[in-house]
């Protein structure tokens, strides 16, 4: 499979999910009130494995050990501080940012499933992390590769409460060093400029109710610079609160509108697209009924918080704070949850940028708005659009940057007023580079738009529906 563009970036995935395998002690009375998988269903899944239970050999721990032969089977993995296996050749060393990296495998209690039970079946929750792996295809090669032998092998299962996180840094200090460097102030100021002005895009690439998750909260919601107020001068004791941006921090608008201009002659290339029809370009307030009714009460972030009295509401302003900045720690704070938030990790989470430290920080930017997935494309896939945003962010010209958030700001200003908008997500990525992205997305919402469901949402009410099997 070949993905859009090769950079010096470095990249992790995380991926939440359930291990689901039958109850081999009790089957006729374990979760005797759930649902029934269908013959038609079973069929298509791998092989059930039947856990006996064991008072030596507890549920995760097998699992586990399950999950971790399987990842070992794929030519050059590895598991993060254990050496190859010996008499396996470690191939694929040169993909990894740190060479003692690999993949983990831990239990998450985040993530259960217990309102989705089937009959006679019972799981273990898990997180399974990647290393920190180079910014080339054969590292997301890799990465799909480990997930197709999992899905292959097991009855795997994500929910609505599931995520799949991926992380961007910027590789490592030094040949040797195991400690990570940091973005620069340049190249941080444009992602997250980029990130602001395309979250009311972007966010329709993913199920709607991760927009109201307590763990994805929006930068164009939950923010302290979305509530126009200062980042807390300290984690812990956040205080003085609520205090308001000041204009001096501020690029003039007048002057980034006239950036914007100038790069007009740079502005939205014709690329072939599949459809006429545009995605929005603005992310609602709150999503459907429906979309509602999947993400846990547990897990929201609001009901309907009021506008805050300061609010930073539109691409230009927010843009114009962020290019402004003249520290890595003043971006990391304004795109930090504001005082009072409920959401501790946004949707694009800059928090490690907010401390200032370097002692075992990591320095990633943190995309965490995608859903729970096992499917190896699509995760493939949306690692490659968190590392174009930055490869972007790195490489185009002025112009060109300007031209890109232009396009993003007229088309958000647009929808806003109830006019049509003629740029959407498909044309951001196709600005990006992304073509072949662009085009996956593009195919696989118009097909069904809730869905992807098969790849990101989980089971709607309570059908059993396992993912990463095809139909």
């Amino acid at each position: 499979m070949a993905f859009t563009g090769v950079g010096g970036l470095s990249f992790g995935v995380e991926i939440e999910l359930n291990f689901w395998f039958k109850n081999g002690t009790s089957p006729s009375h374990y979760h005797q009130d759930g649902a029934i998988l269908s013959p038609e269903e079973d069929s298509m899944l791998p092989p059930a494995l039947t856990h006996l239970r064991d008072e030596t050999v507890w549920k995760a721990t097998w699992a586990g050990s399950l999950l971790k032969d399987a990842i070992l089977s794929v030519e050059g993995a590895k598991m993060k501080d254990e050496p190859m296996l010996s008499g396996k050749p470690d191939t694929l060393n040169w993909i990894r940012v740190v060479d003692v990296d690999g993949w983990t495998i831990k239990q998450d209690g985040s993530v259960v499933d217990d309102s989705r039970i089937l009959e006679g079946y019972d799981y273990a929750p898990f997180e399974i992390t990647s290393p920190a792996l180079w910014d080339v295809p054969d590292s997301l090669n890799h990465v799909m590769e480990v997930l197709q032998a999992l899905t292959s092998r097991f009855r795997l299962r994500v929910n609505p409460d599931t995520g799949f996180h991926c992380h961007v840094g910027a590789g490592i200090k030094g040949l040797g060093e195991g400690g990570k460097k940091k973005h620069s102030l340049h190249v941080l100021k444009r992602a997250a400029a980029l990130t602001w002005a395309a979250d009311g895009f972007l966010c329709h690439a993913h199920p709607p109710e991760r927009g109201i998750n307590i763990w994805a909260g929006p930068i164009r919601q939950c923010s302290s610079l979305a509530h126009g107020v200062k980042a807390p001068s300290n984690r812990w004791y956040p205080w003085p609160l609520n205090q308001p941006l000041s204009e001096d921090s501020a690029m003039s608008i007048h002057d980034m509108e006239l950036l914007m201009q100038k790069s007009d002659d740079a502005g939205r290339r014709n690329f072939i697209r599949l459809h006429k029809e545009l995605f929005p370009a603005l992310r609602p307030h709150q999503p459907d009924e429906e979309a509602q009714k999947r993400c846990d009460p547990g897990r929201r972030k609001y009901d309907d918080d009021p506008e805050p009295a300061n609010a930073i509401k539109t691409v230009s302003q927010g843009v114009s704070y962020i290019m402004n900045c003249t520290t890595r720690k003043q971006v990391g704070g304004l795109l930090s949850p504001a005082p009072g938030q409920i959401s501790t990790r946004l949707n694009y989470n800059f928090n490690k940028y907010r401390s200032g430290r370097d002692a075992r920080d990591t320095f990633t930017v943190e995309f965490r708005e995608a859903a729970g997935s096992v499917d190896g494309i699509w995760i493939a896939y949306w690692a490659n659009i968190c590392l174009g945003i930055f490869r972007f962010a790195r490489a185009a010209s002025d112009k060109r940057f300007w031209a890109v958030t232009s396009n993003l700001s007229k088309a958000e200003a647009a929808a806003m007023a109830n006019e049509p908008h003629s740029y959407d997500m498909i044309s951001f990525l196709n600005d990006l580079g992304l073509f072949a992205e662009a085009l996956y997305l593009e195919r696989s919402l118009r097909r069904d738009q809730l869905g992807f469901c098969p790849i990101c949402a989980g089971p709607r009410a309570k059908e059993p529906l396992f993912d990463g099997v095809p139909a």
